[in-house]
């Protein structure tokens, strides 16, 4: 009877990434083909403006949906395109191929969520 008075709130669940669309914005994403293990791999950056500036973040995906953060680091706009070469030794290491999905022109969440629905991505 109680429960409903004293129940502990539950902390919201967090995004990989954080999206503002007006200082961080989606850049490139990259995922995986579904590996043996029936899982795949995600790469997401997010560029922030107006310093330029990219967050990215390597996700491990299982097909129910669950993902686990392998790693995240920043990378200085003029280092960023190293990425091509980190997408080459992740799909090596992993034996999985990328699709790379340029999202560098969307400036809004609704630009973000018709690509994202192309795509098949669910948005949140």
């Amino acid at each position: 009877m109680f429960d409903r008075f004293f129940k502990k709130k539950q902390p919201a669940e967090r995004g990989a990434v954080h999206l503002d669309f007006e200082h961080a914005f989606p850049h490139i994403f990259w995922t995986s083909g579904w590996d043996a293990d029936s899982f795949r791999y995600k790469v997401l950056s997010v560029r922030h403006e107006p310093g330029g500036a990219f967050d990215v973040v390597l996700l491990h995906e299982a097909r129910d949906g669950s993902k686990t953060e392998l790693q995240r680091w920043s990378v200085p706009s003029d280092k960023f395109g190293a990425s091509a070469d980190m997408i080459q030794m992740l799909e090596q290491k992993f034996a999985v191929s990328f699709d790379r999905i340029d999202m560098s022109a969307i400036r809004t969440f609704e630009e973000f969520e018709t690509r994202s629905r192309e795509i098949g991505w669910q948005v949140t």
